[in-house]
């Protein structure tokens, strides 16, 4: 057995293992409060799904992109408090006009 190749982590390990590192770091520099922040993404989660439809995996990834879209654009023309009650306005009209979710999940 060669010995430098089983003191190092597998090739597939070690960006990963990167990865780890830098979101670490990166989260302690964004000065976020976790109690403040976490309702903002459950909410945003909970609205990825309702866009997307309840398990509908391709759903989910068109609302999430939707959403992102959406509070991007509306970024360009809007100040930033409205801008923050665009995700509440389009949660409302896609439960208005189409309950199931654009590609019809499970109800």
């Amino acid at each position: 057995m060669r010995h430098r190749r089983a003191a190092h982590p597998p090739a597939r390990v070690r960006p990963g293992l990167g990865a780890g590192r830098r979101g670490r770091l990166a989260g302690r520099g964004d000065g976020g409060d976790p109690a403040r922040d976490g309702p903002v993404y459950t909410f945003k989660s909970f609205l990825v799904i309702v866009l997307g439809g309840a398990g509908n995996y391709p759903g989910a990834l068109l609302g999430g992109l939707l959403l992102g879209l959406v509070e991007q654009l509306s970024s360009l023309f809007l100040t930033a408090q409205v801008n923050e009650a665009v995700a509440y306005v389009l949660l409302v009209l896609v439960l208005l006009i189409r309950p199931t979710g654009l590609l019809k999940g499970r109800v």
